[in-house]
């Protein structure tokens, strides 16, 4: 929804607030929508708008504008990982959360650690390392406020929280209070 969004009013909006910071905050917030959906579609509709969203923000960038800097290279790492350049993207999502915690932007330290985690649990397959950035992504949000979202990730992600080892040892003193535990 928020992609087909992003299409529908991409030239009129930034039309009405160009030059304001409320443009480059849309633009970043559509670029991301238009990246994700265009991994999930492959449409060259939303790839399009997508680098569009991404030739602004270089566009700011390269004019000396500091306050895209760290949104630029979050986009930078989505289309990296569009395009399945796995190593790179990784890189590329890990440098915008430093910048973003850097430049003091916790709610898009948050964000990017959010769509890293996502990432490393779709498309690498890294459960462990998506958990330690959806917690970081959590703990961002915590720092910013947004308890709603911290209560949306808990809940999304709660089967991923589960540590086995935990379980086993939990089994094991249930096992000796009921008089059933025999030692190795």
């Amino acid at each position: 929804k928020g992609a087909k969004l992003a299409l529908d009013r991409d030239a009129a909006f930034f039309r009405i607030t160009s030059g304001r910071a409320m443009s480059m905050l849309d633009t970043f917030h559509r670029g991301i929508s238009l990246f994700d959906m265009a991994r999930r579609t492959r449409k060259a509709k939303y790839k399009k708008a997508a680098k569009k969203t991404l030739s602004q923000l270089e566009t700011w960038a390269k004019s000396g504008n500091p306050n895209v800097v760290h949104t630029l290279k979050i986009l930078e790492a989505e289309q990296l990982a569009f395009h399945g350049k796995k190593d790179k993207a990784c890189m590329a999502y890990e440098k915008s959360i430093t910048l973003s915690v850097r430049c003091g932007m916790v709610q898009d330290a948050a964000l990017a650690s959010e769509r890293y985690g996502e990432y490393l649990l779709n498309e690498v397959k890294d459960q462990e390392k998506a958990v330690y950035y959806f917690e970081k992504a959590i703990s961002c949000y915590e720092d910013w406020g947004a308890m709603a979202k911290v209560v949306q990730l808990t809940d999304k992600y709660s089967d991923l929280w589960r540590v086995p080892c935990k379980i086993e040892i939990n089994e094991q003193l249930a096992s000796r209070q009921s008089g059933t535990y025999s030692e190795m």
